[in-house]
């Protein structure tokens, strides 16, 4: 679609933005991988993605509240764990199934005529192309902060929280930190 509205509209530029693959600790993690810390390609069984952070909503009604004009913690946040999981496996999805709700049809700003419309809690299951099993979780009803835990196994496993990748091998006494980040992702 996006390639036929830029012949249309030659003058529109558009972009499609998956920036989370460049943060340090998934390129870390991805290397890791590659590298065999969890085994061979085969061996990486699930990766479990919980993300939790505050509303995405402004304080008057605009296309964030709407679901239909791309408003909602699937379409702002999911594309992106979507792109990150697939990059990080080198696997594509094969089947899909979830749940999107919406729970929060308005609040003490958008409370008019006008219901919010966008989800705000997602869940959902992919199976990918190589038998990888992916669940994530996509919560934002938790007012000021943001968590974010990328966790892969396979022969240990891997796990992102916050920018920072942390390693366990299978029959290590303790998980090991493999990347730390300077940034405070709380802040």
């Amino acid at each position: 679609k996006m390639v036929r509205a830029s012949q249309y509209y030659p003058s529109l530029i558009s972009i499609v933005n998956h920036s989370l693959r460049f943060l340090p600790a998934f390129a870390q993690m991805r290397r890791a991988i590659a590298e065999g810390f969890l085994g061979t390609e085969k061996d990486l069984t699930v990766c479990d993605v919980r993300v939790q952070m505050g509303s995405l909503l402004h304080d008057v009604y605009d296309w964030l509240c709407d679901d239909t004009m791309g408003g909602g913690v699937l379409t702002l946040v999911g594309s992106h764990v979507i792109d990150l999981v697939s990059h990080l496996l080198s696997q594509r999805a094969v089947k899909v199934h979830g749940v999107v709700r919406t729970f929060t049809k308005q609040n003490e700003n958008i409370n008019g005529i006008r219901n919010i419309s966008s989800p705000d809690f997602c869940s959902f299951q992919m199976e990918m192309s190589r038998g990888t099993l992916v669940t994530v979780t996509l919560n934002n009803h938790l007012p000021g902060q943001f968590h974010q835990e990328v966790l892969i196994c396979g022969k240990g496993h891997l796990v992102v929280r916050g920018g920072d990748l942390y390693g366990m091998k299978i029959g290590a006494p303790k998980e090991e930190v493999i990347y730390l980040d300077v940034e405070d992702l709380q802040k």
